[in-house]
């Protein structure tokens, strides 16, 4: 016999579900080994429009999301799947570090700005602060988490 705690513990020990929107996949297929494991539930898609039709379904997902997609430039789709989703979570994925692409997308409120490759150990700490109240703080760039960890080191 089923009860509504043991539906709502069911839920809340579900894994955290990731949105790829990328046309290359397989610079992801770290995450697949997660996903194996039931740690995430995974989906995969390669176009901006296809990630707006998605939005609905997938309002708790963490979206990760290329700046450079064939239909529409991703820094837009962060746009408009914000007016979608009022509590949207994003991280923006980029190939390669650029410093006005990263600080456009945190000033559109994406939680975190990282470059490929894509690591397991990005996973695995996105897991852990999953449980926390967000990934990290949308307006500290990596440059400023860099010097604000060094500012705290004991200096000889």
């Amino acid at each position: 016999m089923t009860t509504k705690n043991s539906v709502r513990n069911n839920r809340s020990a579900m894994p955290g579900r990731l949105v790829v929107v990328d046309p290359q996949l397989g610079d992801y297929r770290c995450l697949h080994i997660p996903a194996r494991q039931h740690l995430v539930r995974l989906t995969l898609t390669t176009t901006g429009s296809n990630a707006l039709r998605l939005a609905p379904s997938f309002a708790d997902a963490v979206w990760l999301l290329s700046p450079q997609l064939p239909d529409m430039k991703g820094l837009d789709l962060l746009e408009m799947l914000q007016s979608l989703q009022r509590d949207l979570k994003a991280v923006v994925v980029d190939n390669q570090y650029d410093p006005e692409r990263e600080q456009r997308a945190l000033e559109l409120s994406a939680i975190q700005y990282v470059c490929k490759p894509l690591q397991l150990a990005w996973f695995k700490a996105w897991q852990r602060s999953s449980t926390d109240v967000q990934i990290s703080n949308p307006h500290f760039s990596a440059t400023q988490k860099i010097e604000h960890l060094s500012e705290q080191v004991p200096q000889p």
